[in-house]
């Protein structure tokens, strides 16, 4: 077998599709979670798994105490309490509460409660939220055409800056704003039962958890990993332009941290960052705020490039935007690599000769050929905003005040909040398609048979996670695993 990032002499599991890293189940990292596991003295029951990263599993479970569907975020032991992401969400809820005038705390992820568990590979933060229905970079992946149309583009990236606004109110900078963090809410699956769930989304698909030299699995791994729930629509035919900003395991309060170096996508990453030329605040969340409403406007992202590397990425900084100041310029070692002393490209090795695309002209070009493209009017204050908010200077960049004072927001972001071409009077979202399998039906690469044994899976979990019912008392519940 080919080796792959999961896969090595010297890894334990099989690697598999389209689920997390399985190697990462191991001391100091994930959690192993099962379907119908029960957390915080049985309060939540896990139904599915929405997603997960470098940093936590999540996990779609049913509230006992509310009878409705939450997100429960299971962090890595290592990070579990070094985390503020918990302190974050916080403080965020404390802000929420005692300035209700502030615009833009409907657009920020809520947090619901927060304990820990102890588990073989460590202990664990757990924070609870509300399920959103994937985010806007999955939702322009599943599309064909790469862009959301116009009405909801502008709604979409106004809720965004207003959600921002919010977080920055509170004096707290987010640190990982990208359209992956952008997460759409979704029409109420509070009523559902778990069948009905799998029902109207997606089959649920379980991969097994095999140890390559054949031995049993120990309590470090789960017996199988779920192919994580996706409730999200392709960006064409996205019908609700509700987001919020999600994922604050990044984030920090201005006054008490400046750090050197973000975790940002390097494509998001302010010229401070790469060039090390000043201080990681604020300033740079508006610079990724910027690359993500051209990337929600847009086909594609501001700064492209195939692999990016840092020069790579202040190549195209320095194309769209011209010459830093000339600290910054001699701070870039590797300049002339790339361009000129006076700011033009050098010619490839091979001959090859770079055309220039300014932000006017990348600006022009970002929904390739749409019907419905720009007006010149919009062009202008998009340019005007856009020109703002890149600044090298982080000084000179707008802040989120000037981000919503803009022309831009004011003509054309606002009102698309406002109109309800852009959110609810169609209803709630369409259904998705049903699978070629079958709605509901169980999929898994085992060798057994799904039909009967799914169907009893199925009906155990709505009996252990009713959508409706009585809150059962902890003596009930079966022990959190250890």
């Amino acid at each position: 077998m080919e080796e792959t990032e999961q896969s090595g002499p010297n890894f334990v599991y099989y690697p598999q599709e389209e689920v997390e890293h399985l190697e990462r189940y191991c001391a100091g990292q994930y959690h192993p979670v099962k379907l119908g596991d029960e957390y915080s003295d049985g309060r939540y029951c896990v139904v599915h798994k929405l997603g997960y990263g470098s940093y936590s599993t999540v996990w779609l479970a049913k509230d006992r105490h509310s009878n409705k569907y939450v997100a429960l975020k299971i962090i890595i032991a290592d990070d579990s309490a070094s985390s503020s992401e918990d302190r974050i969400l916080r403080l965020l809820e404390k802000h929420r509460m005692s300035n209700p005038g502030v615009h833009g705390e409907e657009y920020v992820s809520k947090i619901l409660n927060e304990f820990s568990i102890d588990g073989p590979n460590g202990r664990h933060t757990c924070l609870v939220s509300e399920p959103a229905g994937g985010s806007a970079a999955e939702s322009k992946e599943a599309g064909l055409r790469w862009r959301f149309p116009l009405h909801r583009a502008r709604g979409i990236a106004a809720r965004v800056i207003l959600g921002l606004n919010f977080v920055h109110s509170a004096g707290v900078v987010h640190g990982d704003l990208y359209t992956g963090n952008i997460l759409f809410k979704v029409p109420s699956i509070d009523g559902l039962s778990t069948k009905e769930l799998y029902q109207q989304f997606a089959p649920l698909t379980k991969q097994p958890v095999k140890r390559r030299d054949g031995g049993p699995l120990d309590a470090a791994a789960p017996p199988y990993a779920v192919v994580p729930l996706w409730m999200g629509e392709a960006c064409e035919d996205v019908t609700i332009a509700e987001v919020m900003i999600a994922d604050f395991g990044e984030a920090y309060v201005a006054k008490e941290k400046v750090p050197h170096t973000l975790n940002t996508p390097i494509l998001y990453c302010p010229p401070e960052m790469l060039l090390k030329t000043g201080a990681i605040g604020m300033p740079a969340d508006i610079w990724a705020l910027a690359c993500t409403i051209f990337e929600i406007m847009g086909t594609s992202s501001l700064f492209e490039s195939f692999l990016p590397t840092p020069d790579q990425v202040i190549s195209e900084m320095v194309d769209a935007l011209g010459k830093p100041s000339e600290e910054s310029w001699k701070a870039w070692a590797n300049r002339y690599e790339f361009f000129h002393e006076d700011g033009t490209w050098v010619p490839s090795p091979r001959g090859y000769q770079h055309s220039s695309r300014p932000l006017d002209m990348r600006i022009s070009q970002m929904r390739r050929e749409a019907d419905d493209n720009f007006t010149k009017a919009e062009q202008d204050a998009l340019l005007q905003l856009m020109s703002g908010m890149l600044t090298y200077d982080p000084q000179e960049r707008f802040t989120i005040a000037d981000v919503i004072d803009s022309e831009w927001m004011e003509k054309f972001g606002k009102p698309a909040i406002l109109d309800q071409s852009t959110g609810l009077e169609k209803g709630a979202a369409s259904q998705p398609e049903q699978s070629q399998a079958g709605a509901g039906e169980y999929s898994t690469n085992t060798n057994e048979s799904p039909s009967s044994s799914t169907a009893e899976f199925i009906e155990n979990l709505d009996e252990k996670c009713p959508a409706k019912g009585f809150l059962l008392q902890a003596s009930d519940m079966s022990q959190e695993r250890s």
